[in-house]
């Protein structure tokens, strides 16, 4: 009688075992990527000039990214297939219309970066022209939205 639970509770990991891969499978390429594999986030650099602010999230590698809707005044970016290299947090700066800036492992495959405003804000999020970093440019201009007007994907 214990072989034959001995075999059931093999056969109930595999299955478990099997469950948990093809859950990994729906869930996009990230989640299935070795950690090896992953781009690494190495740093976070602000440049402030009089027109506009650049956060620089440093990489070692090209990724992916998403821009997720959390709250009105924050702008959240994933960075998909990335590992996080450098201390998580909030980052030693703040003025104007930021009120801090966040940096941190979301997921295992995911770094999320959220740079919390006081007043809204013109935006752009765009990877360097060498891939060697994602950069969100905010605008000291206020932003005005029509009524009734969809955002668009990049603001």
């Amino acid at each position: 009688m214990a072989v034959n639970r001995a075999f059931g509770s093999h056969w109930a990991c595999a299955g478990v075992l099997a469950g948990l891969l093809a859950i990994g499978a729906c869930v996009g390429p990230e989640a299935g990527q070795a950690l090896g594999d992953l781009a690494r986030v190495t740093e976070v650099t602000t440049q402030q000039s009089s027109a506009e602010l650049r956060v620089s999230v440093h990489v070692t590698a090209p990724v992916r990214y998403a821009l997720q809707r959390v709250r009105p005044d924050w702008i959240v970016v994933d960075l998909l297939g990335a590992a996080l290299a450098t201390a998580s947090g909030t980052l030693p700066f703040s003025g104007g219309a930021v009120a801090r800036i966040r940096i941190g492992q979301f997921a295992p495959t995911v770094v999320r970066v959220v740079v919390e405003l006081t007043r809204p804000l013109k935006y752009q999020v765009a990877p360097a022209p060498d891939q060697t970093a994602v950069v969100i440019t905010l605008s000291e201009n206020p932003v005005t939205p029509a009524a009734g007007a969809a955002a668009p994907e990049t603001w």
